[in-house]
């Protein structure tokens, strides 16, 4: 008996001929979230015409100007195709390329007015301090800040300052800039009766946002490259301000009122726990929280700490999609899509760029999620490319890419977490107690958790190829501390935004809801502050290039991709999918895998200050640590590089003398960083009386078990690896002046050598000249620092010219840079200039010497400009 049906299917089988590539349909489920990726990449390659310069020539000059035209008629012709012809692989690869090309238009449109905008001020370089005068509207309200950190100096306390952000600004000639466009001004008064509205004139110096410079930093360029601020604008004094008339802002002005009715209703909080209240819930943030704020940045867990319109806006998109799946009908749904509209526009404020580019995303959202059952993936394209076309620059920040990647990888496991703990549950804890029993509960409570563990493993998997592009840094804590902390922040924004609505009627009612949002302000505090002190919770490796970063987000996406169900028989699909996760896995053990050296050296960059990193087998020094223009430098500089360079606790600290460029950092580094020794002069000792900055960091060191030990010349520190001789001061020294009192170092380490020489003049140089000569064995690599951050003397030019040391660090702000009076060195030796080169790493191996300077990754030094 024949089967007509299946006769017939075989012979057409064996009639078509096989399709070729081009020929295969695609799924129409892909095509969003491709043209999303392909939109992203096209602009992202434009945008990086500030970090890549072979990029800026093609794409901003001759090139670029032939582009729009070029991207229009691709764009028609893939119109076109797709609506007159199946979609194809080929159609699909001319999608594609449309989207790619207009990515490329809108980059080149954003770079090419930021260029553009730069040039007018006069900013050639990271490094430029441009005077200027222009007009422009106040943004924000001016509130009080301060010229200098009190931890710094004691007078700083009396050096107030006004900051606000000035908007709508235009240049002398009257040439408007756009709109986006912010500049974060400065003005070195006490007050100010400046307002929101006010059209003003100023002149001031304007200098960019800089670059990270260190390990562990954050690349502020970018950042403001990505919320369009120009540059920091520093006013000397209000006679420089002319105010010429008012340019109402009026969601500004209500957007301060809203900050303001929040502050009075958590006036009664302790003043750490309402700054974090205002911060989480609007955005502004103020000095009590600047421990938290710093916590926070050691953990990686700044992205818990505030809200931005990028985030909120990708959670509304996601919102929306579990909106548009709830059992109610089209207008309710609608009703919940506006109502979480007004809930973003009460409680969230963003920067100027950034409410814009959210706005437009909840819009997006909204319009994603009034489809049943639309899919996650499509709604979080629909974000990203609506976010793309109002804010292109938006791209660079990194909130932003680790939004989209957390919540894509999310969405894609929203239903699969559930179901794989329900499965490990089971084969923990058999089924069969009653469904009110304690046993029950804690069936409930264990699934709960792992589904909590799958979900957080999967957002930090998602993330850390971006964490590790910006930072170079894992911490594993980030994962346990977000699952925490989220919730809090979740708790702390619900409750401050519906005290706001109620306050409009009881003051009093709103100061009582907002009472367990203090509970959870202070246990934020707590859990940040324990999860800083765990110095040994982070895995540090240089930062991984953009190519590497897309490819182990290609890897993660293959991992996390659905898999479709296959015939019986081995599950190797299954198989080759975890496989996906190897090669990442790898290249970063063979990133991350320490190298063998005998002596290394790490000058920070902390501008007028100075900060050594010394390293030799098991011992780990820092080498004073403070700066004179860098607020808050042993928290938001020293720190975090310590822990990028995979630094859990140091051997000793070693403090020159007691100068604030070389102290002012110390306590943090005590508060954060386990320290066995502080070693320091006895001159520093005895004059630590209270209220002095040395007092400071005794009281820390005492704080924190540290023993403090005096030295004098001829002390040495005897180690398995390597000795310390202190070469100065003699017994009897004078205290002051304080610079011929520092503490003078020679390290010697598996045939290499380092004179840390502190800020000794004339007189130290000649006593330390006479001393060395003796102990420097010939041919035996030694490594210099230039004495008192380059000031020239002469009894340091004869040190220089008798030791002729392979390499001279010297640590410095920009000012000594404009008559250099060592650059005769460069001729003979090797010379680091912090204000030049940045932070500065030098490593002796088997004799050889390889310098390297921080440029996003450690770069070896070729040629010296």
């Amino acid at each position: 008996m024949s089967w007509p049906g299946r006769a017939s299917s075989r012979k057409v089988e064996q009639a078509v001929p096989r399709r070729a590539w081009g020929a295969h349909r695609v799924s129409p489920t892909v095509v969003l979230p491709a043209v999303a990726v392909s939109w992203a990449a096209g602009t992202m390659v434009a945008l990086g015409t500030d970090h890549h310069a072979w990029m800026a020539s093609p794409i901003l000059d001759g090139w670029g100007d032939a582009l729009p035209a070029c991207t229009a008629i691709l764009v028609v012709v893939a119109v076109a195709c797709v609506a007159a012809l199946p979609l194809t692989r080929w159609v699909m690869v001319m999608v594609l390329a449309a989207g790619a090309s207009l990515g490329l238009v809108l980059g080149t449109h954003d770079a090419r007015v930021w260029h553009a905008c730069m040039q007018s001020l006069g900013i050639t370089h990271s490094d430029a301090r441009t005077l200027i005068c222009l007009t422009a509207t106040v943004v924000s309200a001016p509130e009080p800040s301060r010229v200098a950190d009190p931890i710094m100096e004691p007078r700083a306390a009396d050096r107030q300052s006004v900051r606000c952000s000035l908007g709508s600004i235009s240049s002398t000639d009257g040439h408007a800039w756009p709109s986006c466009a912010t500049i974060n001004a400065r003005i070195a008064v006490e007050h100010t009766d400046l307002a929101i509205g006010d059209r003003v004139t100023v002149t001031g110096w304007i200098s960019p946002m800089r670059p990270s410079t260190n390990p562990g930093g954050y690349d502020m360029s970018r950042w403001a490259r990505s919320r369009f601020v120009l540059g920091s604008l520093f006013i000397e004094s209000s006679e420089l301000i002319r105010r010429i008339g008012v340019d109402p802002q009026p969601i500004e002005a209500w957007k301060h009122r809203v900050v303001q009715e929040l502050q009075a209703i958590v006036s009664d909080m302790a003043p750490e726990q309402a700054a974090l209240c205002v911060a989480m819930t609007l955005g502004p943030t103020s000095p009590p929280m600047d421990d938290i704020a710093a916590d926070c940045q050691v953990t990686g867990m700044t992205h818990v700490l505030a809200l931005s319109g990028f985030n909120v806006g990708l959670v509304l998109a996601l919102a929306g999609r579990m909106v548009a799946l709830t059992p109610c009908r089209g207008a309710m749904r609608s009703v919940l899509l506006v109502a979480c509209a007004l809930l973003f526009m009460a409680s969230a404020s963003a920067g100027i760029s950034a409410d814009r580019a959210a706005v437009a995303a909840m819009l997006a959202s909204g319009v994603a999620g009034a489809a049943r059952g639309v899919r996650a993936w499509h709604a979080a394209s629909i974000v990203v490319m609506v976010v793309v076309l109002g804010t292109p620059s938006a791209l660079l920040d990194i909130g932003f890419q680790l939004s989209v990647v957390v919540a894509v990888a999310l969405a894609a496991w929203a239903n699969r977490a559930p179901r794989i703990a329900s499965a490990w549950t089971r084969r923990l804890m058999a089924r069969g107690e009653p469904p009110e029993s304690a046993r029950a509960r804690l069936r409930s409570v264990v699934q709960w958790s792992f589904t909590a563990w799958i979900v957080g493993t999967i957002a930090c998997m998602a993330s850390t190829p971006i964490v590790m592009h910006h930072f170079g840094s894992i911490t594993p804590l980030v994962v346990p501390g977000s699952i925490v902390a989220a919730p809090l922040s979740a708790g702390i924004v619900a409750l401050c935004t519906v005290s706001l609505f109620i306050a409009s009627t009881s003051t009093m009612l709103a100061s009582w809801v907002v009472v367990p949002a203090a509970w959870c302000a202070a246990a934020f505090a707590v859990l940040t502050d324990a999860l800083a002190g765990w110095t040994g919770a982070a895995w540090s490796v240089e930062p991984i290039s953009g190519w590497a970063c897309v490819g182990a987000l290609a890897c993660v996406v293959m991992t996390m991709r659905r898999q479709r169900p296959a015939a019986a028989g081995p599950c190797w699909h299954s198989v080759l999918a975890r496989l996906w996760i190897v090669p990442p896995l790898v290249a970063l053990v063979w990133w991350a895998w320490p190298n063998p050296f005998d002596l290394r050296v790490t000058m920070l960059d902390v501008g007028n200050g100075s900060a050594w990193v010394v390293e030799h087998n098991d011992v780990v020094a820092l080498v004073d640590g403070g700066s004179l223009e860098t607020p808050e430098v042993g928290a938001r500089t020293i720190v975090p590089a310590l822990r990028s360079l995979g630094i859990q606790r140091l051997t000793m600290i070693s403090l020159s003398h007691a100068d604030l460029d070389h102290l002012n950092g110390l306590p943090s580094v005590f508060e954060r960083v386990p320290v066995a020794w502080l070693m320091t002069t006895t001159c520093v000792i005895e004059g630590a009386c209270d209220g002095t900055p040395s007092a400071r960091v005794m009281a820390a060191a005492s704080q924190a078990g540290c023993v403090v030990m005096g030295i004098e010349a001829q002390d040495e520190l005897l180690f398995p690896s390597g000795s310390w001789l202190s070469l100065h001061p003699h017994h009897g020294v004078a205290p002051f002046p304080r610079n011929e009192s520092s503490l003078v170092w020679i390290v010697r380490a598996n045939g290499s050598s380092l004179l840390l020489t502190g800020d000794i003049e004339e007189t130290g140089s000649r006593f330390v000249r006479a001393s060395i000569g003796r102990l420097q064995p010939v041919g035996n690599t030694l490594l210099m620092e230039l004495p008192h951050h380059g000031s020239f003397r002469p009894g340091v030019v004869s040190m220089i010219e008798l030791l002729k040391p392979a390499w001279i660090g010297q640590s410095t702000g920009p000012a000594r840079l404009v008559r250099d009076r060592w650059d005769w060195v460069d001729a003979s030796t090797t010379r680091s200039v912090t204000a030049r080169d940045g932070a500065v790493r030098v490593t002796v191996r088997d004799g050889t010497m390889t310098v390297e300077r921080w440029e996003h990754g450690w770069r070896a030094i070729r040629d010296q400009p």
